[in-house]
């Protein structure tokens, strides 16, 4: 069978790519905003990274255990990162399960709200990562060679922040920079299967 390839372009201006297999039985999904360390300032250095953490901790309808169990229920995976020019939710199940996952994502990119709880585990084990990254000799140099190279650009800066911007980070500014990078409609999503 020959596979087909798709690209359509949403209404809300969201790019879409499927590559269509019909022998594989999984969907794999990548969705992929404009954003990252390339939006950020110093001072609010690393919260991309830090709302990649927590995008699947809680949204409006779902606590993180729920979203969890939902995600375990069908076998899926679910994940997030942030990189100097995009963030990134992928996402991958059979393809009888492929509408409950899809409809998941939709609500965690959606509508996450970053409860309290969840935002100070993940900032410690933030801070806990830059602080052991400063006992490594090549962390060190990288964190040294990255603004050498790129000065104030924003790839200057570690994709985890620093400790002091990481520290200050809160609740109100990861909702505002939500909205700046998810309500942009500068997306796309490429699907495999």
């Amino acid at each position: 069978m020959q596979r087909q390839n798709y690209r359509t372009v949403l209404a809300n201006g969201i790019v879409v790519l499927v590559v269509e297999n019909p022998t594989a039985d999984i969907v794999a999904t990548r969705c992929f905003f404009r954003g990252g360390t390339c939006l950020e300032s110093q001072h609010n250095a690393g919260i991309s990274h830090l709302i990649s953490s927590l995008l699947a901790k809680g949204t409006v309808n779902f606590s993180s255990q729920e979203i969890a169990e939902q995600v375990e229920s069908i076998g899926a995976s679910l994940g997030s990162e942030a990189a100097a020019d995009y963030f990134l939710l992928s996402f991958k199940t059979i393809g009888a399960d492929f509408a409950e996952i899809l409809h998941l994502a939709a609500e965690i990119l959606r509508s996450p709200t970053f409860p309290d709880s969840e935002l100070e585990l993940e900032r410690r084990l933030i801070l806990q990562a830059i602080a052991s990254q400063q006992e490594r000799p090549f962390s060190l140099a990288y964190d040294q060679l990255q603004p050498t190279i790129y000065g104030e650009h924003p790839y200057g800066r570690p994709v985890a922040g620093t400790r002091e911007s990481i520290g200050s980070t809160t609740r109100d500014d990861l909702e505002g920079f939500h909205r700046r990078v998810f309500c942009s409609g500068q997306h796309g999503a490429c699907c495999r299967g």
